[in-house]
């Protein structure tokens, strides 16, 4: 009799001289990189023994039961998509698109949205009061404005994340961001997107700072 050295059972280990007691503590073992090399060079061998006809034989029966994999998904980007979404978009291509900014903002209570046209011509829209307050300033005093493009940025793990601004200032190149409320997370994203891009004028108006601009 013997002990099987995984689940320590008293097993008889036949005339093979079995080392565990089941296939199932068998497989379960990890094998040294050695035992690997040794079981890939003796199936190698197994198999350059047999002849032609049975390596063709299982040739044939592998490939018909090889899965089939459905088509991939592709974004508009023309990347492949690991699961398939409603919008068949990756991600990147989603938060720089409309559809992003329409899902934004429905948590909040007072969430209000309005469809604009800015100095371009290009429709934008509008998804908190804050920001149909500033577009009317911007509209009352004639200062061009613009839907602002995406920005890239990266957080400490190495993730690529995209902050889509408010609006564009045309006339001072200067890129806008209303904040009603200045969360820790809000803190961490700006703060990375402005030391990752310096070349841009990044400007924060909070409440106060809105309020003030439309007294004047």
């Amino acid at each position: 009799m013997k002990i099987c050295p995984k689940c320590n059972i008293e097993f008889d280990p036949g005339k093979w001289n079995k080392a565990f007691c089941s296939r199932k503590c068998s497989n379960s073992r990890t094998f040294t990189s050695e035992t690997n090399k040794k079981r890939s060079l003796a199936n190698s061998r197994a198999y350059q023994r047999l002849s032609d006809d049975k390596k063709k034989e299982m040739i044939e029966k592998r490939l018909s039961t090889y899965r089939n994999h459905t088509p991939a998904n592709l974004c508009i980007c023309c990347k492949s998509l690991i699961n398939k979404n409603k919008h068949n978009m990756c991600w990147e291509c989603y938060i720089k698109s409309d559809i992003s900014l329409e899902a934004r903002g429905h948590h909040f209570k007072n969430y209000k949205r309005l469809s604009v046209i800015d100095s371009n011509g290009d429709s934008v829209r509008l998804m908190s009061s804050m920001e149909i307050q500033y577009y009317e300033y911007l509209e009352k005093n004639s200062i061009k404005w613009k839907k602002p493009e995406s920005i890239k940025y990266t957080d400490p793990l190495g993730k690529n994340h995209w902050y889509k601004p408010d609006f564009h200032l045309i006339d001072t190149d200067e890129i806008i961001e209303i904040k009603g409320h200045w969360w820790n997370n809000d803190k961490l994203k700006m703060k990375w997107v402005i030391e990752q891009n310096p070349s841009l004028e990044i400007k924060i108006i909070m409440k106060n700072d809105l309020i003030n601009l439309i007294r004047e």
